[in-house]
């Protein structure tokens, strides 16, 4: 492949990315095939060295999606990076796309039952509230009204900690997931080196 063809082949697919951040990619791969001819390899040679230029494309703007997730972490941009690594191989998506959903469904999880928690506790003094309204006396068999109270606050409560638990669990989900997907990437962009 010729260099003309492996740039050509680059552009075409980079054309989602902004034209400033192309044209310094496209700067780059011309940057290899001058020090390549400067080494005496034919461009033929150069552009096998360097790989496939459609998934290196692909690795480019999956690296480039990736940095504006990190810069800006909330789940839409996150759930772009993991998604733009889907094209780059069969691997990504056993390896990357496969247990970040399944991963994602069981925070999902853990979130609505530290949610429901709190919802509990607040339903429970909720209903102490219309509960003492309608009769005045103790609720239950016997039970203290002072039991409801403290248990409605207990488990509003442990959902709060829960939660707050949550919150850095997701942080810490969605930072190791972009690290994976950098690592990734450069395995990616990095095959080149290897042939």
């Amino acid at each position: 492949m010729t260099q003309n063809e492996f740039i050509g082949a680059m552009e075409k697919t980079l054309k989602k990315l902004e034209p400033e951040e192309k044209q310094d990619i496209l700067a780059d791969y011309n940057e290899h095939f001058l020090a390549g001819r400067d080494d005496g390899k034919t461009e033929d040679e150069i552009s096998k060295n360097l790989g496939n230029p459609v998934i290196l494309a692909r690795a480019q703007i999956a690296e480039s999606i990736t940095n504006k997730a990190e810069s800006d972490r909330n789940f839409s941009n996150i759930l772009k990076a993991v998604l733009a690594t889907f094209s780059l191989s069969l691997f990504n998506i056993i390896f990357i796309i496969g247990p970040f959903f399944g991963l994602l469904g069981g925070i999902i999880g853990l979130w609505a039952g530290a949610l429901s928690l709190s919802l509990s506790g607040v339903a429970t003094l909720g209903g102490l509230l219309v509960s003492s309204f309608v009769r005045e006396q103790a609720i239950g068999s016997g039970l203290s009204i002072w039991f409801f109270i403290f248990a409605g606050i207990g488990v509003s409560s442990l959902g709060s900690l829960a939660s707050i638990g949550m919150y850095y669990l997701s942080k810490g989900f969605f930072s190791t997931t972009l690290k994976y997907v950098k690592l990734n990437i450069s395995i990616v962009k990095n095959k080149r080196s290897i042939q």
